[in-house]
Order: C-alpha cells, then structure tokens, then sequence
C-alpha cells in the first residue's frame, strides 16, 4: 500500500462566494502534500508538494465541472511547503523546500488567469518553508517558518503592482513556523 493516507487524495474545501462547503469526486493523479495554494472564483490551484518526490507541477481544480487538470505549465524548480499568498491576478509562492530538501528564498509568480509557468519576481533575505502568509488588496506577507536549522521571526511584505519585498520589523514576538492565518 502507499505510505500516505488516502485521505490526501480527496479534494474538500469551501466556496466562500456561496459559503458552501464541498467533497469534489474527483481525485488528484497522486497523492500530495504540502502544495501551495490559490483560487479564484472558477478554479483552484495547486502549486507543486510533495508526492513522493518534489513537484513542479500546476494542478488546476475547475469548481463547475469537477474535475482536476495539469495545467501544462510549471514551477521553475519543484517546491513543497512554501509561503502561498495572492492577489486579484497572480498567486505567489515565497520560499519552500526544494528537490534537494534545501529552503529557498525565491518567490515565484503564476498568473492566475493564463496559469502560466512561474516566473521569479524577487527574493527574500531569510529562506524559510512551513510559515504562515496572508494578503491584502495591495500587499501579501510571509510570517515566520522553518530554515534549515531553526525558525524564523522574519515578516516580509510583498508589494503586488511592483513585486518588490521588504522586512517588517517587530511582527512576530518569537521565531515561529506551522502557522494558520487568517486575513479578512
């Protein structure tokens, strides 16, 4: 049998337009872990995990027909575990592990819209996986996460109309990771 719960194959979530939650039939081509994530109001998108290896990969989950596609489209290196945040256009994936199991600093967008394979729009100065992120209307945050020996109490905003980054100082009162979030 598979080392993962079968459990990760199952797509469930809540449509917030409608505040309904759902249980899609359909399944993923593996099992996976630790995807980034996006939505808009037709799609959801999963950028890479792990599923069993590290994965580039863009899934696409379109809500109307159900069903989960590769968008053909990737990452430009495998990513599991990373920051995910959005704005109205783009998703942006700050940090994560990557293929060799080292965290990155990297952030990589994806148009929404298009699903585009990612492009790099700018770095930042702590590399971090497993923290926590939320976004505004004009900015996206990383907070917190795992470096390769500790945590991190670092924040970084991410300004959406020009992709540039910069620390937020005194965010955090300790070095935090594995952190659920939640903006309005």
């Amino acid at each position: 049998g598979s080392a993962y719960p079968t459990e990760y194959d199952i797509i469930d979530g809540v449509v917030f337009a409608t505040d309904t939650a759902f249980l899609s039939s359909s399944v993923l081509d593996v099992p996976l872990y630790g995807a980034g994530t996006a939505a808009s109001t037709t799609e959801g998108f999963l950028f890479g995990g792990f599923d069993g290896a590290y994965s580039s990969i863009i899934r696409i989950i379109t809500f109307a027909t159900d069903a989960v596609t590769n968008s053909g489209n990737a990452l430009i290196t495998p990513n599991s575990l990373p920051h995910s945040t959005q704005s109205d256009t783009s998703a942006y994936l700050i940090g994560g592990y990557d293929s060799v199991n080292t965290t990155k600093s990297s952030i990589e967008k994806v148009v929404l819209s298009s699903v585009t394979a990612s492009t790099l729009v700018a770095t930042v100065a702590t590399a971090s996986s497993d923290g926590g992120a939320v976004s505004s209307r004009t900015k996206g945050y990383a907070l917190g996460g795992a470096t390769e020996t500790t945590f991190t109490d670092d924040v970084n905003s991410l300004i959406f109309a020009t992709d540039t980054t910069a620390v937020v100082a005194g965010v955090l009162s300790t070095p935090k990771a594995y952190m659920a979030l939640l903006s309005f």
